[in-house]
């Protein structure tokens, strides 16, 4: 899309473009605007299954700031991320578990791909990894490869991770509208 005006104004929560010489103008119609960008708009819920040296389940919740963009030529769903989560992880030699915080950057359907970073406490052997990821997204589902790296400890566990992690977003219906209108 070519943008040849500047924003004139601000009409309630929409972007007004408006030149009466103009026969395309058009504005952005902007709906359920969360308060804060921060908190967002919904909860999220994930389970994952993660492969490595060592087999890993793990759960997250947290909040997540949903947009949807829809136009004649398509639409974009944008999501951004953040919370907790807790994992089991088993080895041949012994079973762990570590406690985890998150953020993430989704979007579904142009490009479908995510950029997660984990940070991760091993509670049994006391060593904190950050794991880096990026995959393929389809809105419930995600596809990622990473590669953790230890801040401290011994042996890295975690090296190279492929994950497989289902997602649910409550209140999604929440979630800020974007469309464009034509005058």
């Amino acid at each position: 899309m070519l943008f040849t005006n500047c924003v004139l104004g601000q009409v309630s929560d929409s972007i007004h473009i408006h030149d009466p010489n103009l026969p395309d103008t058009f504005y952005i119609v902007h709906e359920n605007v969360p308060k804060s960008k921060i908190l967002g708009n919904s909860w999220y819920v994930a389970a994952a299954y993660n492969r490595s040296a060592c087999t890993e389940y793990s759960a997250h919740v947290g909040r997540t700031y949903g947009t949807t963009f829809a136009s004649g030529g398509g639409f974009n769903l944008s999501m951004k991320s953040w919370g907790v989560g807790y994992s089991y992880f088993y080895t041949n030699e012994y079973n762990s578990q570590s406690i985890s915080a998150f953020a993430e950057i989704s979007n579904f359907f142009l490009p479908p791909g995510t950029a997660r970073l984990d940070y991760f406490y091993d509670i049994e052997n006391q060593s904190n990894y950050l794991r880096p990821s990026l995959g393929l997204s389809l809105f419930a589902i995600d596809i990622l490869y990473g590669y953790s790296f230890l801040l401290n400890g011994d042996e890295n566990l975690f090296k190279h991770v492929f994950t497989l992690r289902f997602k649910y977003f409550i209140n999604n219906k929440n979630w800020q509208k974007d469309y464009p209108n034509n005058c």
